[in-house]
């Protein structure tokens, strides 16, 4: 929480949040502004019931695809090996956010 990026198209969650509300915080992100966007959610076998939770407290069920075991790792690596991961987005955000206060500061 407390992140705000404008334009975001895609959420993807690699495990469940444990609250639903928190769910809705995260996939609610692509929609900013009556705009649309998707969300995936890694769903494990132990994390069923956190997805019924969910499902209740959206009121209504969530699109389901099978994928094979493989097939996830093969997602998670390329995550890692993405050079625009999370982390770099942020620290890129945060140098803007210095330039921005030090041009302040010279005016």
């Amino acid at each position: 929480r407390g992140v705000d990026i404008e334009g975001v198209e895609y959420v993807v969650n690699y495990d469940l949040p444990q609250q639903a509300e928190n769910y809705v915080h995260r996939v609610g992100r692509t929609g900013r502004a009556k705009k649309r966007g998707q969300a995936v959610s890694f769903c494990a076998e132990e994390e069923k019931e956190t997805l019924s939770q969910i499902e209740s407290y959206l009121g209504q069920e969530i699109e389901v695809l099978e994928i094979a075991r493989d097939i996830y790792e093969d997602t998670l690596a390329y995550s890692e090996d993405n050079p625009h991961d999370w982390k770099a987005l942020m620290a890129e955000a945060e140098q803007e956010a210095g330039k921005k206060k030090k041009r302040k500061k010279r005016s």
